[in-house]
């Protein structure tokens, strides 16, 4: 590989002569590269149990990403998506899917907005 780059050595190091190990950061290994980024809302219509929206990529095949949600509708408190069975996101090759399941009662007669925040990756999974 070329000797270009980014590269951030270890306190005290020299970045010129460093190792890769003796590195804190090199772009010459994948990084989380930003592809995309943005906000995004799901609603969940009254009188039902699921909302879905999806974030369109267009990248032809299935990124890497992290989704931001709110757990609570309008509470203003976002958390890291880890797939369960109230929030999933799903990651295909032209769009990432984001869904809010309400599996015991539903929306009770008004519309449930959750906002959100997303990241997705540049490099293929």
């Amino acid at each position: 590989m070329a000797n270009y780059g980014m590269k951030i050595s270890k306190d005290g190091g020299d970045v010129n002569t460093a190792d890769d190990k003796d590195l804190v950061m090199t772009s010459k290994f994948n990084q989380f590269k930003i592809s995309a980024q943005g906000t995004f809302t799901v609603t969940v219509p009254a009188n039902t149990a699921y909302g879905a929206t999806n974030i369109v990529h267009g990248l032809g095949y299935a990124p890497g990403f992290m989704i931001y949600l709110e757990e609570v509708a309008d509470s203003g408190e976002r958390f890291p998506i880890y797939n369960s069975r109230s929030l999933r996101a799903l990651s295909d090759t032209t769009k990432v899917q984001v869904q809010v399941v309400y599996s015991l009662f539903g929306t009770f007669g008004t519309n449930k907005t959750h906002d959100g925040y997303y990241f997705i990756y540049a490099d293929e999974l």
